[in-house]
Order: C-alpha cells, then structure tokens, then sequence
C-alpha cells in the first residue's frame, strides 16, 4: 500500500509533465494525481486480496507459482485498473474546487510514508527501495507506451479492433515474459542455471516453452479479437491478416522479452538483489513498449495499414 501510494503520487506528476512538454491538451496535475492514487488504491486492495487469495490457493493444489501467480495479477490488474481510472476521473470531475486541497494532503502523506519506511529496519525498508527504484523507472517506461498509443491513435483508430486486441495483445506479452522470468530466477537459486551470461541446457528449454506458449497464445488472441469484433460490429482486418499480424509481433516481442529476462535474471542474481521487487515490473513495462512499437511495424512493413 505504501508503495502504491508514492508510485501513484508520481505517476500523476509525471503524467502532467509529460503532457506539458509534448504539448498535449491535459487536465491539472492535482486532477492526475486524485485520479493515479483513488484507481491506485481502489485496483491496489482489490490485487492485495487476489494475490494472498491466488498465491496460498496454488500453494496448496501443487501448482508452481511460477506459471500460475504473476499472470494471474498481471491480468487482474488490468481488468481493475481502467474501470477504477475511469470511476476515479468521474469522481473528481464532481469535486474540482477540493481537488487542490486535498492533492496537497496526499501528497504530505505518500511523503510521511517514504519517510516511515526509510526509519524502518529489515525487510520492510528493502522490499519497497528495492521495488521503488525499479518502479520508478518502469513509470517512465509505462508513460512512455502511452505517449507511443497516443501520437500513433489516428492509425490505430483507422482499424478500431486494434484497439480492443492491443490490451489483450500486450497483456499475454508480459504474462509469457513473467512466467520466463520466474522460472529463471527460480532456477537460478535453486542452482539449475548458472549465474553466468550463456545459455545452458535448461535456459534454452525455458527459451523454447516461451516460444511455443507464443505461437498457441497469439493466434488465439487473433481469432477472439476478429469474432468478438465482428459481433459488436467493429471495423476489423480479415481473419487472416489478424492472425498474422499478431503473432509475427508476439514472436518478436517474445524473442526480446526472453534475452531482457535472461539477463536481468543474472543480474538480480548476482547483485543479490530479491527478483520478486524487479524482475515482473521491468519485464511487464518493457513488454508495454515493445509491444506497442511491434505490432505498429508489423502493420507498417507488411503494408497492412
């Protein structure tokens, strides 16, 4: 809760900076950050319960938390978050004039936290430093995939059911790259992958079990994307084109996402830094970006737009 709090506090911040300096018509930076820490906390209570629920539930039945935990929440956070985005900005369009007010008592608050945990011993202080310094930079990440979506809207918009796959799309781009990275990491500690910067015999099989979740996950995401499309009467690309363009981008997101959690599998490892604070939001984060940039070039180079 404390790290949701200081990372929504920072989001909304840099949120209005960016649209300041891109030049892009926004509302206040006290709106963004009532709107970043109301959907943070609302999607934040609603994940901590998901999470203790879905972790002992798999401990449990023997399911390996690796394939089944990190997806999981990664997908539930994105099934909350936009619904809590949207009721939060609906929430502050009806309390404009204490917007200012009470923005500035958040903001004394995520501060008086920072402050509690950084006087606090053990655990707790290295578990949010850790996650805070990585979370910070995948903010600007994550900024970043938004200002790629909103600079390239008009191409998108030209074909409305990209619009409806690209969440979905890039969703199961992180969920196979987590799965991947969690598998290394815990391989790594229990001394199945050595600490080194090559690929042994069971990095390479982890390698190949992404690449075949990516050539089964995309085109079913494809074929979901067309159907439902097609019912609600959006405009789409033909089935075929839809499958195609879809899993040629998975596969290269994948073929990138699998080296970046390689590597900082390695690197976590021999930093001694705890891969459960780094590892899922760099290679979630890295996913938003490459995914979005992706699927944008496949369209482009094979002239589908």
């Amino acid at each position: 809760m404390a790290l949701s709090l200081i990372l929504s506090v920072l989001l909304g911040i840099l949120a209005k900076a960016f649209s300041f300096f891109l030049g892009l018509e926004s509302i206040s930076m006290h709106s963004f950050i009532l709107i970043s820490v109301l959907a943070g906390f609302i999607s934040g209570v609603v994940l901590l319960i998901l999470t203790f629920a879905i972790t002992f539930k798999s401990f449990k039945r023997g399911w390996d938390p690796d394939n089944i935990v990190a997806p999981l929440i990664t997908t539930a956070g994105d099934f909350f978050t936009i619904p809590s985005l949207l009721f939060s900005a609906y929430i502050i369009l009806h309390i404009e004039e204490f917007v200012p007010i009470i923005s500035y008592f958040i903001i004394s608050i995520s501060l008086a936290s920072l402050l509690f945990v950084f006087l606090k011993k053990g655990d707790c202080r290295k578990i949010v430093f850790q996650s805070l310094s990585v979370l910070s930079f995948t903010i600007f990440l994550s900024s970043f995939s938004g200002i790629l979506i909103e600079s390239n809207i008009r191409i998108l918009v030209l074909i409305p059911s990209l619009l409806v796959m690209l969440p979905a799309f890039i969703g199961q781009c992180g969920n196979i790259g987590n799965i991947l990275a969690s598998r290394l990491s815990t391989a790594l500690h229990l001394g199945f992958v050595s600490p080194e910067f090559r690929f042994n015999k069971r990095a390479r099989r982890e390698f190949f079990n992404s690449f075949v979740l990516s050539i089964i996950v995309f085109p079913v995401i494809s074929i979901l994307t067309f159907f439902f499309s097609f019912i609600v009467g959006i405009q789409t690309l033909d089935l075929v084109n839809t499958i195609f363009t879809t899993t040629i981008a998975g596969i290269f997101v994948i073929v990138i996402l699998s080296f970046v959690a390689f590597f900082m599998s390695i690197l976590s490892f021999k930093f001694n830094i705890d891969p459960d604070n780094v590892l899922i939001p760099i290679v979630t984060n890295t996913a938003d970006i490459i995914g979005v940039l992706s699927l944008l070039a496949v369209l482009n180079i094979f002239g589908i737009l």
